[in-house]
């Protein structure tokens, strides 16, 4: 207990000795099975992991905490590194084996990230960048899940979600977001439901009815829920999410062909029909039909009425009459002054009983 104790209290200074020397390993050559990416979906089987062996013609250890036990190993050929061994967490126990290549770039990894003793993950590389891992995610040390990287993305992923001792799951991705993915749900080897993904998103699922390899029934389907889906890494590297794709220029709006059409310099109806004219009294200055305009009102005036109607104010081009204009301060306080009401329009009667046309305006009135 007092020496746990007593690693957990140097463990940050620990991890940085270790770094620095995880730097300067050199090589070994390490057969590993092929990195390349897969382009077809094979239920390949779950594999053990099992510890490779750190061994050569010499070792040198490191104690990076002086407590007497070596906490960093190398082993070398001559002047050749070929492997090295680390205790991460300076429990006495190895968590991580790393293999090195001719050119001393890192060529396998074996690593417990837990500290329980087993192996999770080993990783192959290629020029020294993580190239595939194999991890185990269910604790039963046999390697479930496979991985490969295309540069710092995630390319590939394939896995036994019920530990079916087979791959029945097969993910593919595009700039480390997932664009496909297979299940097998009956474990005969091949996969019965596809689903189509863009930019991480579920558009699309197919199904295979007849069991024969291929899709048949193809359901289309929008998942906009939630935030959009990160890109994965496949070695820890931050990624940045791929740019948007320019959004599509919307539609011209549809032209009804069959809705009536109307004119927009004339109020006339584009059928043809001409409204009939009520009896109104024409402006002075105006055509009977009314298409003259009216005259422009000068500044301070008020405009003339429109076309047809009866004019308030006389035309100031065409002024027919004479109109008396009574200053401003000598205008009565009550409009009844200003103009007698019995003299405004006579009184016309109310049933005429001969067709005599009526009487001029003004005739037979008494003041």
């Amino acid at each position: 207990m007092l020496r746990h104790f007593a690693f957990s209290s140097i463990i940050p200074l620990a991890f940085a000795a270790i770094a620095t020397l995880v730097t300067g390993c050199g090589g070994s050559k390490q057969a590993q099975p092929t990195t390349a990416i897969p382009t077809t979906f094979e239920a390949r089987k779950v594999v053990p992991l099992r510890r490779q062996s750190c061994e050569g013609g010499s070792d040198k250890g490191v104690d990076v905490n002086n407590d007497g036990y070596a906490n960093v190993r190398h082993v070398a050929d001559g002047s050749r590194e070929l492997c090295a061994e680390f205790d991460l967490n300076l429990d006495g126990n190895i968590d991580l084996t790393r293999k090195f290549a001719d050119d001393g770039k890192v060529a396998f990894e074996q690593a417990d990230f837990d500290f329980d003793g087993r192996l999770d993950q080993q990783a192959y590389f290629e020029n020294g960048k993580l190239a595939r891992k194999e991890l185990d995610t269910n604790f039963d040390r046999m390697a479930d899940t496979f991985v490969w990287c295309m540069g710092p993305q995630i390319a590939r992923l394939e896995r036994d979600r019920t530990r079916h001792g087979r791959v029945n799951s097969w993910e593919v991705y595009e700039n480390g977001l997932l664009s496909r993915a297979l299940y097998d749900d009956n474990h005969d080897g091949k996969p019965e439901r596809f689903e189509t993904y863009r930019a991480g998103r579920l558009i699309g699922l197919q199904l295979d009815a007849d069991f024969d390899g291929q899709p048949d029934k193809m359901t289309t389907v929008q998942d906009s829920s939630g935030a959009a889906p990160e890109p994965v890494s496949c070695d820890g590297t931050p990624l940045e999410r791929p740019a948007p794709a320019a959004p599509a220029a919307p539609a011209p709006p549809a032209v009804d062909e069959e809705s009536p059409t109307t004119d927009p310099d004339s109020a006339t109806p584009a059928t043809g029909e001409t409204p009939k004219a009520s009896s109104v009294t024409t402006t002075p200055g105006t055509s009977d039909a009314g298409t003259a305009p009216a005259p422009t009102a000068p500044t301070g005036a008020l405009p003339a009425g429109p076309v047809g109607t009866t004019a308030t104010t006389p035309s100031p081009t065409a002024p027919d009459k004479p109109v008396a204009v009574t200053p401003k301060g000598d205008l009565p306080p009550a409009p009844k002054a200003t103009t007698p009401k019995k003299t405004t329009t006579p009184k016309a009667p109310a049933a005429p009983k001969a067709p005599n046309p009526p009487a001029p305006s003004g005739a037979g009135a008494t003041p």
